[in-house]
Order: C-alpha cells, then sequence, then structure tokens
C-alpha cells in the first residue's frame, strides 16, 4: 500500500515529467528518424535516472569474429549532460536540501519510490517515443537505466538482456567484452 509522501513525490515527479515531454519527444524524435548503420541491428535510449536525468544512445551491431557473431555497442553521449527532466532534479535537490529524521523517507518508503518510479519512467519513455514517431522507427529501440545491461521493449515493455534482444531479432550474438 502506498504511503501518502511516496503519493505525493510520485505526482510531483509526473507533473515534471509532463512537463519534460514535449523536450523529450523533440530529443526522441532525432533518433527515431535516423537510417541504421550497416550491421546496427538496434538502439538502445539509455536514462542516467540516478544521476543528471540526461539521456545517451546505445546503437548495437552484428560483427564476424572468427566466424562467430558478437554484438558490439556504440555509445552516443551527444545528451548526456542535459537533463531530459530538469523537474525531478529540482524535486530531488529540494528533497535533499530540506531533509530531516521527520522528512526523511524510511527504506520501505524509499523502495516502494524507486519501484514506481522505474515503471513512472518507463511508460514515459514509452509515450514520448512514440509521439517521436518511434513505431514507424527503422530500428528496433529499447530503453534502459543507466548501466543496466537488461533492455526494455518501448512497445511491450518485456525486459530481456541485450543479447536476448539480438536473437529476438534473429542473431545469435555474443555480447562483446571490449
Amino acid at each position: 500500500m502506498s504511503t501518502e509522501r511516496v503519493n505525493d513525490a510520485l505526482h510531483q515527479i509526473g507533473l515534471a515529467l509532463d512537463e519534460s515531454s514535449a523536450h523529450a519527444v523533440e530529443i526522441m524524435t532525432k533518433y527515431v528518424q535516423r537510417e541504421p548503420e550497416e550491421n546496427e541491428i538496434f538502439a538502445c535510449m539509455e536514462l542516467w535516472w540516478e544521476q543528471d536525468y540526461s539521456l545517451g544512445y546505445n546503437r548495437f551491431f552484428v560483427t564476424d569474429v572468427n566466424g562467430e557473431q558478437v554484438l558490439v555497442t556504440k555509445w552516443d553521449e551527444t545528451a548526456l549532460g542535459h537533463s531530459l527532466v530538469p523537474g525531478i532534479l529540482n524535486y530531488f535537490d529540494n528533497y535533499y536540501q530540506n531533509m530531516s529524521r521527520e522528512t526523511e523517507f524510511t527504506e520501505a518508503e524509499s523502495m516502494e519510490l524507486s519501484d514506481n518510479l522505474e515503471r513512472t519512467l518507463l511508460g514515459w519513455m514509452a509515450h514520448c517515443w512514440r509521439v517521436a514517431g518511434g513505431e514507424q522507427t527503422k530500428l528496433p529501440t529499447y530503453f534502459c537505466f543507466e548501466k543496466e545491461y537488461k533492455v526494455r521493449d518501448l512497445m511491450t515493455g518485456e525486459i530481456m538482456s541485450e543479447e536476448e534482444a539480438a536473437r529476438k531479432l534473429g542473431y545469435n550474438a555474443t555480447v562483446s567484452l571490449n
């Protein structure tokens, strides 16, 4: 059962997401409309949610290494450092500046907020991706949280490994450790 404080936090975060939707759609549109490069099989929008809420864009390629398919990642960090959702940063800055023993989230509240925030961010990213034209993209695009080696299908919300995403597209590639 949600606590009033968690619900209030999620409400404030929801307002920040609503306020940032047009900006996010504008950024995502350039990725959604781009032509894939040779051997590029999918991409992943990576949200740096525990830092500055900026967006990374990871491109995944299949290459042949000694007769084996290898999945190689190229990172595009052009959007990093520019918050996709500055209102969330403001909310958490304000929370931490005014935190006291009485206002600090309990461990249970923190876990509840984190779980709900993850679902909320996935739904918001998927919505913005659709508005940006994501359903017509020429390249399957997934979503992940920073430094996570799982991707989420923006159409279904299904969570899978990067290798599983490649297999879903017909490739039996292993992830490159380079």
